[in-house]
């Protein structure tokens, strides 16, 4: 059953009603992805080297503790919202619901109650320069996520594995 209200915009008719600057955004993306990468200081490459990021020896040193929050999170996953919820624009790669995320920090907006459910991650990620967002991604088991690239070359992303399965399933 969809946690969708009755009476939501269907996500196609909510990006036909976005403003004409995120339409023409999207379009000229390519772009201007293009002209940044150009003149990145980072490597432009899928996968960039942890070790250009001094703040992510912190993350990996106090990685068992991040997993102790995250399972803590976990044990009531059912009350986090899938991704495709919170974000309309991830529909075509969280479309089916099985991707859930858990906000600690989104798009610059802090979210305390999540912050306070998994303070030592909150703490950790508020240090990280330029911070966008910060969140648990939990992907329910046979989750499977589309190539795809992110809103801007301008925004790097990273990830820290907590529970990787051995092997796919």
């Amino acid at each position: 059953m969809s946690r969708k209200h009755v009476d939501q915009k269907p996500v196609t008719a909510s990006i036909k009603s976005r403003p004409f600057i995120i339409r023409l955004g999207k379009r000229l993306r390519g772009t201007l992805n293009k002209i940044s990468a150009s003149q990145s200081k980072i490597p432009n490459a899928p996968i960039i080297p942890a070790s250009l990021f001094p703040w992510t020896h912190r993350l990996t040193e106090n990685w068992q503790t991040i997993a102790q929050e995250a399972n803590a999170i976990l044990r009531h996953r059912a009350a986090v919202p899938p991704l495709n919820d919170i974000s309309p624009d991830h529909a075509r790669i969280a479309g089916d619901g099985n991707w859930r995320s858990f906000f600690l920090i989104g798009y610059g907006y802090e979210v305390p109650e999540n912050c306070a459910r998994a303070p030592v991650t909150a703490e950790l990620v508020r240090q990280i320069p330029g911070l966008n967002s910060a969140f648990f991604s939990i992907l329910e088991p046979g989750a499977v996520i589309p190539r795809h690239r992110g809103v801007t070359r301008g925004l790097v992303t990273c990830h820290l594995g907590l529970i990787i399965p051995d092997s796919p399933e």
